[in-house]
This record gives structure tokens, sequence and C-alpha cells, in this order.
């Protein structure tokens, strides 16, 4: 059974929390909010705080699917899903089923893929568990502009980051940081910029259109949403932070933590490439890709010994005439297993200067 039909027929299984007679269910929400928890027990309340306090003149409905978290998150979602059962529909999964494996390797998960399918409203909103709104008005505003603006499939907001470690607070990001840019297909295909998912809300009908585009092994859910509705749809922006993206800790190795950068940058590449040759984009936009992902990743390539990126990047680089000595001697030494430790053991000493 392939990925979409397993996806399908497991959906069908999916029971929601206090049955499908509840207030919320009765009512039609304009827009749906999405919610994805999985061992999140410091940060829902504050998720649903921020979604519950919410004031619009329209009904919207909070479909949470927890991943059957341990740590207590689950029996928070229980909680909030008895006192709010005109918000919230809550499902509680079940990991067996909404892990999906090939060859005894996980490939994909379900859960933010159902939670998508069951929401009913014209609008889909998106807030992870571990994230947070901060304005009030925030879907009241976005949901307006939608609503005056046809052309436009998604609108997003300024945001602040906080830094879960540290305690600290980054104001305004776009602004700050992050930079901000033309809202065009071409822009993210290239750049593959940031976009503050948590602020999101975009049109559901466009919802069969990312279905057909989404592949179960991209490293990333929001950027094949991103480049799917700018394809055919404007995407708008409020200048106003609404929300807040939590940044969090992990622990890992320097050379781990050097090596999930690689696959993480890899898979980026993938889906830029699937799009690009989807859509038939110009070769200049192909290179621009090009040009930005080899160099980046060419040192990396080398030290795990992945012969077709190495191959590809050393040829592109080469040809375009940025290949360095230093890359070249790099490619022709890490052809040997021995070398490759010398240069991994060297990278971990150097990360603990």
């Amino acid at each position: 059974m392939s990925f979409h039909q397993k996806l399908d027929s497991l959906f069908l299984l999916q029971k929601e929390y206090l049955g499908n007679e509840k207030p919320v269910n009765i009512l039609v929400p304009l827009v749906s909010v999405t919610v994805t928890a999985y061992q999140q027990v410091n940060y829902i309340k504050k998720c649903l705080n921020g979604i519950l306090m919410q004031k619009t003149n329209f009904e919207f409905e909070i479909i949470i699917g927890d991943d059957e978290s341990t740590d207590g998150t689950r029996e928070l979602c229980i909680e909030y899903a008895e006192k709010y059962p005109d918000k919230i529909r809550l499902f509680l999964r079940d990991r067996k089923l909404s892990q999906y494996y090939e060859n005894n390797k996980l490939v994909g998960r379900f859960n933010g893929r159902w939670n998508r399918m069951s929401c009913r409203g014209k609008y889909i909103a998106w807030c992870e568990g571990d994230d947070y709104w901060t304005d009030p008005l925030k879907l009241q505003k976005q949901v307006d502009f939608l609503e005056a603006n046809e052309e436009y499939g998604m609108v997003y907001t300024e945001f602040d980051r906080y830094y879960q470690t540290s305690k600290k607070t980054e104001k305004n990001c776009f602004h700050n940081n992050l930079g901000l840019y033309p809202n065009t297909f071409e822009d993210f295909l290239v750049n593959t910029r940031f976009l503050a998912p948590v602020t999101w809300v975009f049109r559901s009908s466009i919802l069969e259109q990312i279905n057909i585009r989404y592949r179960e092994d991209y490293v990333v859910g929001d950027l094949p949403i991103l480049l799917t509705i700018s394809k055919n749809h404007k995407i708008g922006f409020i200048d106003e932070s609404t929300a807040v993206y939590r940044v969090l800790q992990y622990s890992a190795s320097h050379f781990k933590d050097y090596y999930k950068e690689y696959k993480f940058e890899l898979g980026i590449f993938k889906i830029q490439m699937d799009f690009a040759k989807d859509f038939n984009i110009h070769q200049r936009n192909i290179f621009k890709i090009k040009n930005k992902f080899y160099p980046y990743v060419f040192t990396a390539a080398c030290l795990v010994n992945d012969i077709e990126v190495k191959n590809d990047a050393y040829h592109f680089l080469k040809e375009n005439k940025l290949l360095t000595k230093k890359m070249e001697y790099l490619f022709l030494l890490t052809r040997y297993s021995i070398l490759r430790k010398i240069f991994k053991t060297y990278i971990k000493l150097k990360s603990k200067i």
C-alpha cells in the first residue's frame, strides 16, 4: 500500500475525542486552526491560550492532533478539550498508525496532514504546539485581508523569536534579521526563505494542490506548501508582530549536528529541484539554486562520502570556475576512508576549542 493510500485509509480510523456531536461540531467555522502536539508539556498551554483568546466576528475551530505524547501533553490537551467543547476538536493519535515506515525506516508522519484533512473552514491557520500567538486580533486581521483580496492565497505577519535556552526574545524578525523580500514563487524557490508558519493563514481550497505536490520524504512541510500557494496565488504580508516562534535546543555531538545539517540541506535541495522540474523553471533559476547549494555542502558531501552529491558538486563548481585548490584537494583526499576519519576527528576537536 502506497503512502497516500495508507494516509487516506488510516485517516478514516481517526476518532474525535468526546465524539462528533459537541458544540464545535455543529458550528460552521470560517477558520480552522491546526495544532500538532508531541512532547510539549511545558508549552502547549501557552499555545492553546493564544488561540482561544482570539477575538473574531466569525466562528473558528481548533483541531489538535496529539501524536501519543507521554510527558503530560496529552493529558493537558484532554483537559482543554473538555473545558472548551465549543472550540476544540481533539484527536488522540496512535503512533503505530501515525508513523509511516518503509523497510523499517521512518519516511513520513501523518499527524499534521490528518489535521489539515479534518479542517472544515474556508481558511486554515497554523500553530505548532511549542509556538504561540500574542495578538488577540491576529485571525481577524488576516481573514479581513483575505476576504478583501481574492487574488491572495495566503497572508503572513511579522513575528518574534524566543530562544528557550537563553530566554532571550528577538523582536520583529523580518525587519531586524531576516529581511523583507518580494513574495514571489521564484524568490521562495531560489532562496527558501523562512516565512514563520506560526503566522500563516491560507485558503483551504488550495489543499488539493498541496497534497498533489507533497511527497512523504520531504524534510519539511512548510516549504512545499509555500511554493504550491505562491505558484498560482499572491502572498500577503501584515507588518505587525502577532506570534512567537520558539527556538528549542537539541543536543548532539558536533559531527552529528554537521551530518544532520547536511541531510537537511540535501532535503531542501530535493524540494527545490522537484518544484523546478514540475514547473519547468528557467535554467537561470536552476543555476542560482545550484550555485547556493553546491559550495555550501561540498565539504560535508566529501566528509560523509556522498559520492553522487560530491561528484555533482565537483563538476558544477569546476565548470563554473568556482572550485578552489582547497576544494580539489579535499575531493581527492576524502576518497580514502582513513583520511575522512582524520578530517572528522579534526572537526570534533576544533568544535571543543
